[in-house]
């Protein structure tokens, strides 16, 4: 029997809502069991937020990082559980490279669930409500992105390569407001303001990175089972003394998903497959890469229709 390579993709921040994981808790063992130790390792419920809201708590950094992080553990753990496969690498967008790391064995599942609220908290802390914010510029390449953030002068900078023209710009709020008024003098014809907590992936969160360093240092990583593709380098990485390293950068550098996702379509896999709620790196990819089709999978239905031969 033939054994399908994939390519799995884990998704970060914006993807989660209430609702998500109760249909995996309720339908699958394996996917039970993760919940109940995201749950046990969390210091919150992590099942009644997931499953029942409050939305407004559920959207807070600090708790949808490990919420978002146990949902798509659980869609793995059932997808494992369910069909036979072999995983080229794994991919994560920002919060979801954490989620890549526990899938590949070099990052225990407690272990996560604390560094991810304490990350969420403290890029919560780095900068005040209100004095960050985040834009989409779409259909705009690097360049010119970059020439919009040098325009502004200062306070604003690259922080998502997102594939297919979509570029995401961070900073303060007054200079990503600046970035998105002079981006139609530069040709991009469609801006859109991100709803996000703070300005994530810029320089201004340098103070979480110096406090998630230090949790870093206490966490011991494993064996990869299969390699992990880091942001920061668009490199797969399977040596577990560059992993805090790698984690540390991200919070202040840019998320190279585009990169990431030619240099994993390179490995010619059969199929990428994005486990966790929504379908958003789904949808980058197949905009990114036609070398392989790309499927999402968050419940126990679309996990048991996965074809993989």
């Amino acid at each position: 029997m033939r054994i399908f390579r994939v390519v799995l993709l884990f998704p970060g921040q914006g993807s989660a809502a209430v609702g998500m994981g109760r249909e995996l808790y309720e339908n699958s063992v394996a996917a039970k069991k993760i919940m109940d130790r995201a749950q046990e390792a969390s210091g919150f419920d992590i099942l009644d937020l997931c499953f029942n809201g409050p939305a407004d708590k559920l959207t807070q950094t600090e708790f949808q990082q490990p919420c978002v992080l146990a949902v798509s553990l659980a869609a793995y753990e059932f997808l494992r559980s369910e069909k036979i496969f072999h995983v080229a690498a794994a991919i994560g967008h920002s919060l979801g490279e954490y989620t890549a790391l526990v899938a590949s064995g070099a990052l225990g599942l407690e272990d996560a669930v604390v560094l991810t609220r304490k990350r969420g908290a403290y890029m919560q802390r780095a900068v005040p409500l209100g004095d960050g914010a985040m834009a989409a510029l779409l259909r705009c390449d690097l360049q010119t992105a970059q020439d919009i953030c040098d325009a502004v002068g200062e306070g604003v900078w690259i922080a998502n390569l997102n594939g297919a023209g979509q570029i995401v710009i961070s900073g303060k709020t007054k200079a990503v407001e600046e970035a998105r008024r002079i981006s139609r003098q530069h040709g991009v014809r469609r801006s859109i303001p991100l709803k996000v907590s703070a300005p994530f992936h810029c320089p201004l969160m340098a103070p979480a990175a110096e406090l998630l360093k230090e949790d870093l240092t206490r966490v011991p990583f494993g064996d990869f089972a299969f390699p992990v593709i880091a942001n920061v380098n668009a490199t797969a990485n399977e040596d577990s003394d560059r992993v805090s390293d790698l984690l540390t950068r991200q919070v202040t550098q840019r998320v190279l998903f585009s990169d990431g996702v030619l240099r994993a379509a390179a490995m010619s896999p059969d199929a990428f497959i994005e486990c966790g709620p929504g379908a958003t790196l789904t949808n980058m990819t197949k905009r990114i890469t036609d070398t392989a089709p790309c499927f999402a999978v968050s419940d126990s239905g679309n996990i048991r229709a996965l074809d993989l031969g």
